[in-house]
């Protein structure tokens, strides 16, 4: 179920970025060069985006950075938002992909309790993040606060990132559970609010750490109190 939800929305998602003129086809002459050139060119862009808003962004620092010649920027991307929109492209993909590759991985999803299945996707985006921090701070920033121009862009990307956040599983597990006098929207607020700020707090203590040292089973301990303190507040 799970899966085939989240094929769907590659599915939607490479589609929708085809529509927008972002496919491969545009791109022949980026997608030619080496590898590893391509991905250092990729990352000192979006280092470059992070360190400072859109409009002060330079691409002269970032040529430099990546050390490619002053014209070949704009011989791959032809302008400055042309590249920053492939940055938001493709860092949506591959967190797509990353997902996809955890939850294959995953054969009792489905069987899990509620508490379970929310800690379960909280500890796969902590590991995401936590190995692709420059790419996970390029798309909170843009998405949190997009540039004026851009926003357009952005806003209508919003539903692709569904699968970074818990509201897929909340709405399944909390229909017809709660209480006759208890908005269900509200619920849902709430939930989202103390998982929000339970995930900025252990992303904040734990990203500098190696993966052996954090341990799973004492967050997961404590996420779930959390969440059984809210539960009895709100089901039937």
């Amino acid at each position: 179920m799970i899966l085939q939800k989240l094929n769907n929305l590659i599915e939607t998602f490479i589609d929708y970025k085809n529509k927008e003129g972002f496919n491969d086809d545009k791109f022949v002459k980026f997608n030619k060069i080496n590898k590893l050139k391509k991905e250092k060119i990729i990352l000192c862009a979006i280092e470059e985006f992070n360190s400072k808003n859109y409009d002060e962004a330079s691409t002269n620092s970032i040529i430099k950075k990546a050390s490619i010649g002053k014209g070949m920027l704009f011989y791959y991307f032809k302008s400055k938002e042309n590249l920053f929109k492939y940055l938001i492209f493709y860092s949506i993909e591959k967190f797509l992909y990353l997902i996809k590759e955890k939850f294959e991985n995953i054969n009792n999803f489905n069987n899990l309790g509620f508490e379970e299945k929310l800690f379960l996707l909280f500890k796969i985006k902590i590991e995401i993040y936590r190995k692709n921090l420059l790419i996970t701070n390029f798309i909170i920033k843009y998405f949190s606060n997009p540039p004026e121009i851009l926003k357009y862009f952005i806003c209508k990307l919003y539903n692709f990132m569904i699968f970074l956040s818990p509201d897929f599983i909340i709405d399944e597990e909390i229909v017809g559970k709660i209480k006759e006098n208890i908005d269900i929207n509200k619920v849902k607020e709430t939930i989202l609010f103390v998982i929000k700020g339970f995930e900025e707090k252990i992303l904040l203590n734990v990203k500098n750490l190696p993966a052996y040292d954090i341990n799973f089973e004492k967050i997961s301990k404590e996420f779930i109190e959390y969440l059984t303190i809210l539960r009895k507040g709100f089901e039937k």
